[in-house]
């Protein structure tokens, strides 16, 4: 448990996810600058902003992949990088990162799928291994999920036998079975050919209005980032610099960054 201050704090602020003065370094670079914001439990929020404006770098702090210099970082109420044992905060240990990062999901431009398994068996496994769900009640729940995202008819071939759309939408089904509380999309269609794009934001886009799990999501698709969330921040120089409501941010940005950014993206669209 993280200490009773950073707890209340969090529950007051009704924030499932903090950042609270947070610093990256890789050397000299400062790739994430004294960040803070958060994001509401249930709420949608897209990040915008060139490559190697920190970004990805945030996901992989929330989701205990990357190690922060300074500052404070929790999720559902659990200080990631830190843990309370005998009255004193300590640096977290293993197990602590293992418990904390089951309130996250990740979905990474790679599918990272297991190569050697089916699709349904490449959902259920990490169920069964990790929520110790039993394998009847794990691939019937996988099952239904690959019909959701419509890959029932796939749901016994291997990675190899699937295009990328396919094998991104298992990716995005197998986080999913895992019951986070906050789902991370890390550019996940940026791999993909252009065709197989639109089939992977419809599966993201469909879940993000039916479910009530937060969604940070990381992308170019400026339009899909209009429709689907609550909130669009934009990074510079690994700090927000400006922030708001997709209409306000991506159709009338104040920040001349901004206006840069999204000006280049129509350009090149």
């Amino acid at each position: 448990m993280i200490s009773s201050q950073v707890e209340s704090e969090s529950a007051n602020s009704g924030a499932l996810v903090q950042l609270q003065n947070v610093t990256k370094k890789y050397g000299e670079t400062t790739v994430l600058d004294s960040l803070t914001f958060d994001v509401k439990a249930g709420e949608k929020v897209a990040l915008i902003g060139p490559s190697g404006s920190g970004k990805t770098t945030v996901l992989r702090v929330i989701m205990g992949l990357e190690q922060p210099n300074s500052g404070t970082v929790v999720v559902a109420g659990d200080e990631i990088w830190r843990e309370m044992r005998s009255g004193k905060m300590i640096p977290a240990s293993e197990r602590h990162l293992r418990k904390v990062r089951q309130h996250t999901g990740m979905v990474f431009q790679q599918y990272n799928l297991f190569p050697h398994m089916s699709a349904l068996r490449n959902v259920a496994e990490p169920l069964i291994r990790v929520k110790k769900v039993e394998k009847e009640e794990a691939y019937a729940e996988a099952k239904d999920l690959l019909e959701m995202i419509g890959l029932s008819n796939h749901s016994d071939k291997k990675p190899g036998q699937l295009s990328g759309g396919q094998q991104q939408r298992v990716a995005l089904v197998r986080a999913i079975a895992m019951k986070p509380k906050v789902m991370l999309f890390d550019e996940v269609t940026s791999a993909l050919d252009p065709e197989l794009v639109g089939e992977v934001l419809r599966a993201i886009e469909d879940i993000a209005l039916t479910t009530q799990m937060s969604m940070i999501v990381v992308t170019h698709e400026i339009l899909f980032a209009a429709h689907v969330s609550d909130r669009v921040l934009m990074f510079d120089g690994g700090k927000v610099i400006e922030e708001g409501h997709p209409d306000d941010i991506l159709k009338s940005p104040k920040h001349e960054r901004t206006q840069r950014f999204l000006s280049r993206l129509v350009d090149r669209g």
